[in-house]
C-alpha cells in the first residue's frame, strides 16, 4: 500500500495530468509506503495523515490496481465532491487526477446487464467513484 501525501498540492504533472489520462504521473511523487497486516484473509492498516491535504491510496491486488482519495481537513475546511448530476456518467472521467466522482444512474439501469451500470461500477471498484440511484421525477 502506498500513500501519496497532500499530492494535489504538490503535484507538477504538466500535460500528464488530464481528467480522462493515466495516474503515471504519480510515480514523481514522494509517497509512503505501508504495510498491511493480515488477519484471516482481511488485510488492514493506519495511517495518520501528516497535515491537511489531499491524499491518495494506491494498492495492487492480482492485476488490478485500487486507488482511493481521501483527505485530511481543518476544522474549518470542507470536503467537496463531485458529480454528474444530470448525465449518467462524466466524460471524461477524473481518474487521471485521483479525484472520485459520484456517479447518477436512474434506478432503472441498476442491472447486471446494462453495459453503463458495469462500466460505473467498474469505476467503484478501481477508483471509489459512487453510483447513486436517480429516482424518477414524481411529476
Amino acid at each position: 500500500m502506498e500513500i501519496f501525501p497532500c499530492y494535489l498540492e504538490q503535484a507538477e504533472p504538466g500535460g500528464d495530468f488530464t481528467p480522462g489520462g493515466s495516474l503515471q504521473w504519480l510515480e514523481r511523487l514522494p509517497s509512503d509506503t505501508m504495510t498491511l497486516e493480515w488477519n484471516q484473509g482481511a488485510s488492514t492498516m493506519r495511517y495518520r495523515p501528516p497535515e491537511p491535504g489531499s491524499y491518495l491510496a494506491r494498492w495492487q491486488a492480482g492485476e488490478e490496481t485500487f486507488h482511493r482519495y481521501f483527505s485530511a481537513i481543518e476544522d474549518d475546511w470542507i470536503v467537496l465532491r463531485f458529480s454528474t448530476f444530470c448525465d449518467p456518467e462524466c466524460e471524461p472521467t477524473f481518474h487521471g487526477t485521483g479525484i472520485a466522482i459520484d456517479n447518477r444512474l436512474p434506478v432503472s439501469q441498476f442491472e447486471s446487464d446494462d453495459p453503463l451500470f458495469e462500466k460505473l461500477l467498474s469505476y467503484h471498484r478501481l477508483f471509489g467513484d459512487t453510483i447513486v440511484p436517480g429516482l424518477p421525477d414524481a411529476n
